[in-house]
């Protein structure tokens, strides 16, 4: 993969998907040509879903997520877009979901942010199903997120799909929703 944080993903593999109202959209790996559109996403997104995605509405953490996908992680980290280009970078991205792998386990920490926009179309679930598919094909046991409880719309869908909502470690208002994918390991049983 030529992309940053891709390196591990198939350059081909895209998942072709379909909005509510049955527009056709891509999910694929981020690449270079994303930056651009990638700038332009994160600053039509209302300080609302900074706040939401960043726990801030400081232009700075966005910056620093820009930073960050274009940074050499690939040995660590997974970056997906979803667009409606068959050429990545052409047009506008109307999300991004990141997975990015713990050191030293079979865990991985996830983030989503979809264009203020682009809401209300399915955007999030999918990335959000690719990005468990990912997890499933580089075999981590153990995906999770730290979500503000006031995100009701993130805490759907994560129990739609699956995950646990836990307390989390970093504060009041924040919850940690996780979940264990097939083929992970049990806990022994009891004789």
């Amino acid at each position: 993969m030529t992309g940053p944080g891709n390196s591990d993903v198939n350059d081909s593999v895209a998942f072709e998907i379909r909005t509510r109202e049955g527009k056709p959209v891509l999910i694929r790996a981020v690449r270079p040509e994303h930056r651009d559109a990638l700038i332009d996403m994160v600053a039509d997104c209302s300080s609302a879903d900074l706040r939401l995605r960043f726990f801030s509405t400081s232009n700075v953490a966005a910056a620093d997520l820009l930073s960050r996908v274009f940074s050499d992680r690939s040995d660590t980290e997974t970056l997906l877009a979803v667009e409606p280009e068959a050429v990545p970078g052409r047009g506008v991205v109307y999300g991004i979901a990141q997975l990015v792998r713990i050191p030293g386990t079979d865990t991985a920490e996830f983030a989503i942010m979809v264009r203020s926009s682009a809401k209300d179309h399915g955007f999030g679930y999918e990335l959000m199903r690719a990005l468990l598919t990912e997890a499933r094909r580089r075999r981590f046991k153990h995906v999770f997120g730290e979500v503000l409880q006031e995100n009701v719309r993130m805490l759907q869908m994560a129990r739609e799909l699956g995950f646990a909502v836990r307390r989390s470690d970093m504060g009041a208002g924040v919850v940690r929703v996780d979940i264990a994918l097939e083929g992970a390991a049990e806990a022994p049983k009891s004789e």
